[in-house]
């Protein structure tokens, strides 16, 4: 069982995560998955149709199966209404100072540049530093102010979205367009996340399907929940 990021913060922060609609994602996302198992079943999906093909039918991942396993709500809008693939620099600065309170310069040192346009990726490390560890500060000074509450539910939204429903390969590295997500976070709870979640994984199992590809991202607790019913269904039709 891993860690999770909820542990070190204060009950308002909790409460605005919990009613996010999001708290199930990170609630399967702290449970160990089998690697070995879910490894053998990669070549299994054909991603022309996004089934898996066995030997004895055929299985896909459904919206509704991540809202009967791990409880995502499949209605609502899809996260991708509005969404900018291009947004801008300014743009984003725009976010993090509505989201965290950041000015341009420090926003700029939140971001990893890699070359001269930038990578356009935040580094979960640096707001982790921040904004992070608010049940500490509770208990230092009696109470968390209103600023701290609502710069640190943005950054445990951040860290859900790239560890939880869009998970990849970057490390602490997070995606900066999320934050188009996150604004404003009290309305998350009005997306479709059990479309995104299944969406992402079924994209990712047609990467990792092919010849080259040693990993796949997703949340593999969903896809193991789901290898392991189906296999118990067809244990019970032979």
């Amino acid at each position: 069982m891993k860690k999770c990021l909820l542990d070190k913060e204060y009950d308002e922060v909790k409460e605005i995560v919990k009613n996010s609609g999001l708290w199930p994602a990170v609630k399967s996302a702290v449970i160990e998955y089998d690697k070995v198992t879910i490894s053998v079943f990669y070549e299994w999906f054909y991603g022309m149709t996004d089934t898996m093909l066995f030997p004895s039918g055929e299985m896909a991942l459904t919206p509704d199966g991540a809202h009967q396993i791990i409880f995502l709500e499949v209605e609502g809008k899809s996260i991708k209404d509005g969404y900018d693939e291009d947004i801008s620099w300014e743009n984003l600065f725009k976010l993090t100072k509505i989201l965290f309170g950041l000015d341009e310069k420090q926003s700029e040192s939140m971001f990893v540049m890699k070359d001269i346009y930038g990578s356009k990726k935040l580094s979960m490390k640096e707001l982790r530093g921040i904004y992070y560890g608010t049940q500490e500060i509770h208990a230092r000074k009696g109470s968390v102010d209103l600023v701290r509450i609502n710069a640190t539910a943005p950054s445990c939204f951040l860290y859900v979205l790239d560890n939880c429903i869009f998970p990849d390969s970057y490390g602490s590295l997070v995606d900066g367009k999320y934050l188009q997500i996150l604004h404003p976070f009290d309305q998350m709870h009005n997306y479709s996340w059990g479309n995104a979640v299944v969406g992402f994984l079924n994209a990712e199992l047609t990467k990792a399907s092919r010849a080259l590809t040693k990993q796949v991202n997703g949340n593999l607790c969903l896809f193991q929940v789901i290898l392991l019913s189906k296999s118990f269904i067809f244990e019970k039709c032979l």
